[in-house]
């Protein structure tokens, strides 16, 4: 190559703007590199992955549906594949809960149908009681007149 400056084209300079073209062979060049770079990255990452998925399936884990009542933490719990349907089956078991009569073996405790809760409720109110005014405000440490500024309503 040479490093000699290529003359003023006199026509170039009389409209105000260059009129050669652009050379367009180094374009074309680095184009072609980056499709043959592109491709052997992907076809690298493809026979990556193929490997990871092959060692994957030869250690896969058994699906477990449940982990065991006892808690038995040594079991691997399953990946969540389908969550639509497990979201359903959760909604599913919630309204069963909400809807039914039931009994706790664990905890001793009982529940009954949400509508029947509201309506035992409503007939009984809400259970109260009328608390001393000093069990609402304790002794303070110190003097009430030091207590931090609060807004009045």
């Amino acid at each position: 190559m040479h490093d000699a400056p290529v003359p003023p084209d006199p026509e170039s300079e009389r409209r105000g703007h260059e009129l050669r073209d652009v050379a367009i062979k180094p374009i074309i060049i680095f184009l072609i590199g980056l499709f043959v770079f592109g491709g052997l990255v992907q076809a690298a990452m493809s026979l990556l992955m193929t490997g990871y998925i092959a060692q994957e399936s030869k250690t896969a884990i058994p699906k477990v549906e449940i982990l065991s009542d006892t808690g038995d933490l040594n079991r691997p719990a399953p990946l969540q594949r389908d969550t639509t349907a497990d979201m359903l089956r959760m909604y599913e078991d919630d309204k069963a809960v909400l809807t039914s009569f039931g009994h706790d073996k664990k905890t001793g405790k009982y529940h009954i149908p949400i509508d029947r809760a509201i309506k035992v409720v409503a007939r009984k109110g809400l259970p109260h009681r009328d608390t001393p005014k000093s069990a609402i405000e304790p002794e303070l440490p110190y003097p009430r007149h030091s207590q931090p500024y609060m807004a009045t309503p």
